[in-house]
């Protein structure tokens, strides 16, 4: 069996860079914000079931402390799975080659989502998927050759 690794390191990296260099906000003690979590991309994301992947993600905003203890946090916009943590980098997706994949992206922040890569590989590059506020998206596509994707 061959294993392709979709993963979402380029995101998170955008994510700090964006944090770090255009000021993102220092988040208050109290903000109320879920803490995002490091992901060391060891636990593959979603549920294989019959060939199919079942992959929910939601993207909403928490705190996160790259600089580590000491230091103040920042409030980030991530990615998580329902049941967990936001995390960054974001969940790893990693699935045997030509796996089909349901996914379904909830977006709990107040502004429009727009996310890269959830999509058939070895083609033309895919459209973004839209995600209103508030709302989710649902999408099927399959795994492509052997590699690592960024989404």
């Amino acid at each position: 069996m061959i294993n392709i690794r979709l993963t979402a390191i380029v995101v998170a990296s955008i994510v700090l860079h964006q944090a770090l260099s255009a000021g993102a906000a220092e988040a208050q003690p109290d903000s109320g914000l879920p803490v995002v979590e490091a992901n060391d991309n060891r636990t593959p994301a979603g549920v294989l079931n019959g060939g199919v992947l079942l992959l929910e993600l939601r993207a909403g905003k928490g705190v996160w402390n790259p600089r580590g203890q000491g230091a103040a946090p920042l409030q980030i916009e991530a990615l998580g799975e329902p049941t967990g943590p936001l995390t960054a980098p974001a969940p790893l997706i990693r699935v045997p080659e030509g796996t089909e994949i349901a996914a379904t992206i909830s977006n709990e922040l107040p502004h429009a989502l727009r996310v890269f890569g959830l999509c058939d590989r070895g083609g033309a590059a895919c459209p973004p998927l839209e995600v209103p506020a508030r709302e989710r998206r649902d999408l099927r596509f399959r795994s492509g050759p052997p590699g690592t994707y960024h989404y």
